[in-house]
């Protein structure tokens, strides 16, 4: 699958769906009804080709916020129902703040005031196993089974990923509160990093995730130099031909400048994504040249 490399919604965070375990109380077995939202409301890239569909957790002694989704949000009252698990630090208005322990699962119960109808919903905390580098505002088209990446020089936006240990296999993680250090960059939210100007050379990121720490590295490579291949996207894309620039190791290099040529003719990339060139829909196969990094490659494509 391909996805454009920037900010994706947030999987569910509910571990036990309708008709599973009940909560403690049994609120989640109740008539009321809400949507309730996990903040942060985007994430950075989904690891390993993980389906965005997967759970969350929070992370062990972090923070998230639990926002009610409602026209009027304050005849609720949000409680836990295992605060050494997962404790409920305040709420202002529609949003609480959640403070997670060290491991395990609690339910979270939206009480309306009025009418004393509760909604349940599992949450999870999982301790952090690992960190991972991600493109942070790329506007590539990115296969989504990559998990590893560089960087050209220049202008970097990081986006770091928060792996943990549960039995649902390393969740991604939320901590508000997350730390991060990288030389040369400014931290410009709980899971992202500005580096400007990057020079070439091999980084490493200090996260520290509710108290735990864990790296991530990551190259910055020559833009004009840096790639080791260029390779296209064999998936059947029905109207563009789209390529990724590599390193040696196969990490994806974002922010490349790619140039084109259609059956020899210069050709500018897609508006949309700079690593893509449009096909003719006349359904004639088309060979196209493509430039990135130093290298190039040549692929035939028609428009389907």
């Amino acid at each position: 699958m391909l996805v454009a490399a920037c900010w994706v919604p947030p999987p569910p965070f509910e571990k036990a769906p309708p008709g599973g375990p009940s909560c403690p109380s049994g609120s989640n077995t109740g008539s009321l009804e809400l949507d309730l939202a996990l903040a942060p409301v985007d994430f950075a890239w989904f690891p390993n080709g993980r389906d965005p569909n997967d759970f969350i957790d929070l992370a062990a002694g972090g923070s998230a916020v639990l926002t009610i989704v409602a026209p009027d949000a304050d005849p609720y009252v949000t409680t836990s129902e295992d605060p050494s698990i997962i404790a409920v630090a305040s709420q202002s208005g529609s949003a609480a703040t959640l403070d997670a322990g060290v491991g395990g699962d609690a339910c979270i119960d939206v009480t309306d005031r009025e009418s004393g109808d509760a909604l349940g919903s599992w949450f999870s905390v999982s301790p952090l196993t690992s960190a991972a580098a991600f493109p942070e505002g790329a506007h590539e088209l990115i296969d989504s089974e990559l998990d590893t990446f560089a960087f050209a020089a220049g202008d970097v936006q990081l986006g770091v990923a928060y792996v943990g240990a549960s039995a649902d296999g390393g969740p991604r993680l939320i901590d508000l509160g997350a730390a991060l250090e990288l030389t040369g960059a400014t931290q410009t939210d709980w899971d992202t990093l500005a580096m400007p100007s990057a020079s070439v050379g091999s980084y490493t990121i200090e996260a520290n995730v509710g108290g735990a720490g864990a790296t991530a590295s990551f190259d910055v490579v020559d833009p004009a130099s840096g790639a080791y291949a260029v390779v296209p996207y064999d998936i059947g894309l029905t109207r563009f031909a789209c390529f990724a620039a590599v390193t040696q190791s196969s990490a994806f290099i974002v922010g490349m400048a790619w140039k084109f040529t259609l059956d020899d003719v210069t050709a500018p990339a897609s508006a949309d994504y700079p690593n893509c060139i449009a096909i003719p829909p006349d359904g004639v196969i088309h060979e196209i040249t493509a430039v990135a990094g130093g290298q190039s490659t040549v692929w035939s494509a028609s428009a389907l």
